[in-house]
């Protein structure tokens, strides 16, 4: 057997192959013999038709095709092991000529990665630190939680809470998440559209009003932004806030009495402020990390792990919406968008992506970085305690890949941050 291999561009490969008249006999011999143990013929025996029968009953074209199908597998196993290819995608196949099985394989392999010099890059850890301001507002946030309610009778002021019906119109239609009804809001607090909770000072239960605001330039929501809205609001309850004080006892109602006064409130705040810093500023540092490395990273990316890398983005950005109660269905038609057009903007993404997962994959294997298999094992367990077989392998594999990324970031960061 003839095996040739060229490669192409976007780390494909192209396997030419040509067997010999012998090879192509031993197959059809193979498939005849196949084929004579499950045809069905009047006359003859389960199994026991003569295979100079069976050849004659499918013809010269339908025993090629037969041989084919079984000689595929074990001729492309030959040429990826000879060539050590590492396919990421099943194979495409044309046949150049029937008669001599002159045949091409097409294959998107893994791609040659090679990363620049990592060590040169430059990174910043910021200083941690919990400011007076913060500290207080976190205990404001703690007072409101075990703030008390009382309904009045007079016109709302800034630091009341109201339950509001509204529903939005843009050029006198309705528009899309425009509406809600015993909507909790409280003036002041900012959790508005800017210039709305201003406008509802000085309504009482049962009033009614007409409230204009113009949406921001960067508001969340693209076919809304810079676009003039006019709410129509009905108050169904003013209530008054009253704040607890900071004595002993809020801090032993909000603690479970796990702390006993102001200080030790504030210190226990202060700590976990800290450490949610700490977490952020960690992310921060490994998201700068890996936007550099996927710049340092050179590869031919295959068009499939792109497709692929987009299949995983859509699948996250659909289960976005779905917290928001949209589909990607309801999403796209309120952007006057296709799915081929969303998954187009994705692309760039896309590409980054891959080169950032498969720079880190080429850096753990410079460096030696491998996960030990008790390590492997006990993440795989975790994630899923009763796989098994198979299932348990593939878990394994996902995993190792991911271990070897994290000791290669911390690896980089030892390096970096020097």
């Amino acid at each position: 057997m003839d095996i040739q291999v060229k490669k192409l561009p976007k780390s494909q490969v192209q396997i030419s192959v040509k067997l010999t008249k012998e090879e192509r006999e031993k197959w059809e011999k193979k498939a005849l013999e196949k084929l004579a143990k499950s045809t069905k013929l009047d006359g003859f025996r389960a199994g026991k038709v003569p295979p100079k029968v069976v050849e004659e009953k499918i013809g010269k074209e339908g025993l090629r095709v037969e041989a084919l199908d079984m000689a595929l597998p074990e001729i492309y196993y030959e040429a990826v092991s000879e060539n050590k290819l590492q396919p990421i995608t099943q194979p495409k196949l044309e046949t150049k000529d029937p008669e001599e099985w002159e045949l091409e394989l097409t294959v998107d392999v893994l791609p040659e990665v090679k990363v620049g010099d990592w060590k040169k890059i430059k990174v910043k850890k910021n200083k941690i630190e919990v400011r007076k301001e913060e500290l207080d507002e976190m205990i404001e946030r703690l007072r409101a939680q075990m703030a008390e309610y009382k309904e009045v009778k007079r016109a709302a002021k800034e630091g009341d809470r109201l339950e509001i019906d509204f529903e939005g119109f843009i050029d006198g239609k309705a528009f899309e998440g425009g509406k809600s009804k015993n909507h909790p809001i409280v003036i002041g607090k900012s959790q508005f559209v800017p210039g709305f909770e201003e406008q509802l000072v000085g309504l009482k239960v049962d009033g009614e009003k007409e409230i204009k605001i113009t949406f921001p330039e960067d508001y969340h929501k693209e076919d809304l932004q810079d676009k003039e809205a006019t709410f129509k609001v009905k108050v169904h309850k003013v209530e008054e806030i009253n704040l607890p004080e900071t004595n002993e006892e809020f801090v032993a109602k909000i603690t479970g009495g796990k702390l006993k006064n102001l200080e030790e409130l504030k210190k226990d705040t202060e700590e976990h402020l800290k450490k949610q810093k700490e977490h952020e500023e960690k992310q921060r540092l490994d998201n700068e990390v890996l936007s550099k490395i996927a710049e340092l990273t050179t590869m031919e990316i295959p068009a499939s792990m792109i497709k692929e890398e987009v299949s995983y983005m859509k699948q996250d950005f659909e289960q976005h919406l779905a917290q928001y109660g949209l589909s990607l269905e309801k999403y796209l038609v309120g952007q006057k968008k296709k799915l081929e057009d969303l998954e187009k903007d994705w692309e760039k993404e896309a590409d980054k992506r891959v080169k950032m997962r498969m720079g880190m994959q080429q850096i753990a294997e410079d460096e030696k970085l491998e996960p030990l298999p008790a390590e492997v094992e006990e993440r795989a367990q975790k994630l899923k305690p009763d796989a098994k077989g198979e299932e348990l392998e593939r878990i394994k594999g996902r995993v190792h890949y991911a271990i070897r990324a994290e000791k290669a970031l911390d690896r980089i960061l030892e390096t970096v941050l020097k």
